[in-house]
């Protein structure tokens, strides 16, 4: 884009000029603007051949601007600001790297994991130290052989989705069920569920009304989406 004259009827210092070094054509000093324009109109007619093959235009409008980019142009190279407008090009937004959008929402999913970790866990704890009663065996052994068969059932160590301290608590917390002789018939199949976060092993022996206490409304859209989940049968069935 072009820089403008801010005014065409404001004089730049010295006045304003053109020069057609084809025709030999120079404006007359301090003339108006419009007089050039009209004066470099007569002067390109006045020479058809030369006219015709660099393609000048007689046309008023076009023949103005092209006098406003030639004295705009003087100002630029001489500082003179205060006679020009310098056209703002448009802000382009900074592209984000690649992978930044995908990290930045990384972060954001992790952030929640940690959530729903540390809410499971902590319900899972509480129920533990409190000695309160587990479920029926019958009860566990339902629950367990569903969460077995559950695609959300992901193998692998615990200090894969918690910290090692962590990690070693919700051990501790599992070797005390089993001093408790709490077990089922697929201790060996359950792992962590990702959908609530918890060690299977001592959610499936934890009474219905612990766990409906902590669970988040967005642990519930994901418990419902596996298939038989036990969890949001048994909460509305209370």
């Amino acid at each position: 884009m072009a820089v403008r004259l801010i005014s065409r009827q404001k004089f730049i210092p010295g006045g304003f000029r053109f020069f057609q070094p084809e025709i030999n054509f120079r404006a007359q000093r301090n003339a108006s603007f419009d007089v050039i324009v009209n004066s470099v109109i007569r002067a390109r007619a006045a020479n058809p051949a030369k006219l015709n093959i660099h393609k000048w235009s007689l046309d008023y409008n076009i023949v103005a601007n092209e006098v406003d980019e030639f004295n705009s142009k003087i100002c630029q190279a001489h500082g003179w600001d205060d006679y020009i407008q310098v056209p703002q090009l448009p802000t382009v937004p900074k592209a984000q790297p690649p992978n930044q959008a995908k990290a930045l929402q990384s972060l954001k999913d992790a952030a929640v994991r940690a959530k729903e970790l540390v809410a499971g866990a902590k319900t899972l704890i509480e129920w533990i130290d409190s000695g309160d009663n587990a479920v029926g065996q019958d009860l566990a052994n339902h629950r367990a052989i569903v969460c077995s068969t559950c695609p959300k059932n992901e193998p692998g160590d615990f200090t894969k989705w918690f910290t090692v301290p962590a990690a070693e608590l919700i051990r501790r917390q599992v070797q005390k069920a089993q001093t408790r002789s709490l077990s089922t018939v697929r201790d060996e199949q359950l792992n962590l569920c990702t959908a609530c976060h918890c060690p299977l092993r001592l959610k499936v022996h934890v009474p219905i009304d612990w766990i409906t206490k902590r669970i988040s409304p967005e642990q519930m859209t994901k418990l419902r989406q596996a298939p038989a989940c036990w969890i949001p049968a048994e909460i509305e069935r209370q």
